[in-house]
């Protein structure tokens, strides 16, 4: 399973990141601080299973 998470909010990103490194389902997550970055990899193609954006 692919995941992105996207936050504006680096502490959130950290939270997330580490829930998600303990999950034996994920083979890859990709983590973004602003949208801009997401959608340059969305736009070459690359999918995810779930996305994750700004979480509060």
């Amino acid at each position: 399973m692919r995941i992105a998470v996207c936050d504006d909010e680096e502490n959130a990103l950290r939270q997330v990141r580490s829930v998600i490194n303990k999950l034996s389902v994920v083979d890859e997550a990709e983590y973004y601080s602003d949208m801009d970055a997401f959608m340059e990899r969305i736009n070459t193609g690359i999918y995810y299973d779930i996305v994750m954006m700004d979480i509060d």
